[in-house]
């Protein structure tokens, strides 16, 4: 499994099981950009308690850190599972320990 983004990139393998990977920026795409209009464009993409998880950052970093690490979750397992983006994805749901945010914001 291969993923990239800016100058990150992550090749992860095995030979049983099952492997996802997903690697993220937590830089908003669009220069000038706030992060609730880059929000809009995902309004689908989150169920409503992932979004309360999302918003509830103090700053926009913190929102976009958890923005993101919910994205590369999703995004990991579809790679994994190999379904793909055919299922709905606020049906795919993690439950983040906030310790797990302040770890990727390192």
């Amino acid at each position: 499994n291969l993923s990239h983004h800016g100058e990150w990139v992550v090749l992860a393998s095995g030979c049983e099981g099952l492997v996802g990977a997903d690697v993220m920026t937590t830089t908003l795409p669009k220069f000038g950009e706030s992060a609730e209009d880059f929000f809009a464009d995902f309004d689908t993409t989150f169920n409503d308690r992932e979004w309360l998880l999302i918003r509830c950052g103090t700053t926009e970093e913190e929102q976009l850190v958890r923005f993101f690490v919910n994205w590369a979750l999703k995004e990991t397992y579809l790679k994994a599972t190999g379904i793909g983006l055919g299922i709905e994805l606020t049906r795919i749901e993690f439950d983040i320990d906030t310790e797990v945010v302040a770890r990727a914001r390192s």
